[in-house]
């Protein structure tokens, strides 16, 4: 599919700094038309290459993949998801891939340079996947809170004016 061709641009890393940026454009452009496409016409399978992308060096790639995972999530229910089996994008292990996506969410806290827009979706992309891990037990929830309290304790110390 071209979604995997997509992702495969990406695995092709090289020294060349001219294939990188070119790399990086096409998959940003990529994402961005995925953005502007309903989400009905997306394949399901979409959701399992956002684990790489909301890692990927590019933060460009990285807030439009957090923009993607914040469309998908908003077509769910983050308290009944695991209960109801009509979900689109989470049909197979949802509870790990919740958690994966959770946990790479949080990573994206990391960045020393989050652009304009891409920290409300970050935050909006947290509510969700917190509210999920709250609802339903997960057991590792109660770290996983504590991991996003302390980042945020070490940021506003580090800057106060920006918390």
């Amino acid at each position: 599919s071209a979604i995997s061709d997509i992702v495969r641009v990406n695995k092709a890393v090289t020294d060349d700094a001219t294939v990188t940026t070119t790399r990086d454009k096409v998959l940003y452009q990529s994402l961005v038309i995925l953005l502007k496409l309903p989400i009905s016409l997306l394949p399901a399978t979409l959701i399992d290459y956002l684990s790489e992308l909301l890692v990927f060096p590019h933060q460009w790639v990285r807030m439009a993949s957090a923009q993607l995972l914040g469309h998908f999530l908003a077509l769910e229910d983050a308290k009944t998801i695991l209960q109801t089996p009509r979900s689109i994008f989470f049909k197979d292990d949802a509870d790990n891939k919740i958690n994966i996506l959770a946990d790479l969410t949080r990573e994206q806290l990391k960045s020393p340079n989050i652009l304009p827009g891409h920290d409300s979706q970050i935050a909006k992309n947290l509510v969700w996947l917190t509210t999920h891990l709250l609802t339903n037990g997960v057991e590792y929830t109660s770290r996983f809170i504590q991991q996003i309290v302390a980042f945020a304790g070490i940021e506003s110390s580090q800057d106060p004016t920006c918390s």
